[in-house]
């Protein structure tokens, strides 16, 4: 799921630079990249591109339900299941580019797309894959010191950079077992319970 978001956004800002004339795509076979698997360790960004790199995940617990363990399907049957996970991803999006004014065009243009397209769903981008519900972009600024973490974490010197926060990924657990009825004999068990404590 976090793999088919990540691809989608890249698809989706590529297409944008590349439509663009003249801007950061220009002449450019992917403005936007990931970094290469095998360069991890130590990081290497690709030159002449804006590279994208997942660095971190928080779990958002605000939208929890009342009880998590149950899901309504679309036919309002009712199944017990494990929790859905609610996952906002933290994306950076670093500009390596020869001449510096490029990477900060590049930028714009990445923050210009944003601005314009901060929800993505299903209806109105069909290339969004459907077991993503919607996801919403925002611009989440660091404080220095912050910043100095993630490039100290990365092991990299500073680049021009733009980090956002991409919520949400719902991951769900797709075996869910049918939910058993309450009868009115455990209803009447669990009244019996509180009365006597």
């Amino acid at each position: 799921m976090i793999d088919r978001a990540l691809l989608f956004l890249r698809d989706q800002l590529n297409l944008y630079l590349s439509r663009s004339g003249g801007g950061a795509g220009a002449g450019l076979e992917e403005p936007v990249a990931f970094v290469d698997g095998d360069k991890l360790d130590p990081l290497t960004l690709k030159t002449g591109a804006v590279n994208a790199l997942l660095v971190g995940l928080e779990q958002d617990n605000v939208m929890r339900s009342d009880d998590p363990f149950s899901r309504v399907l679309a036919d309002g049957s009712v199944v017990r299941s494990g929790p859905a996970i609610r996952l906002n991803l933290l994306v950076l999006f670093a500009a390596r580019f020869h001449a510096y004014e490029a990477g900060l065009a590049a930028l714009s243009q990445v923050l210009e797309f944003f601005q314009a397209n901060p929800l993505f769903e299903g209806r109105s981008s069909p290339a969004l894959d459907p077991h993503i519900e919607r996801l919403a972009v925002e611009l989440h600024t660091l404080p220095t010191a912050e910043q100095n973490d993630l490039w100290g974490a990365l092991r990299l010197a500073y680049h021009p950079s733009l980090l956002f926060k991409v919520k949400m990924i719902v991951i769900r657990d797709s075996l869910g077992v049918p939910a058993a009825p309450v009868t009115d004999r455990q209803m009447e068990l669990a009244d019996a319970l509180q009365a006597t404590a």
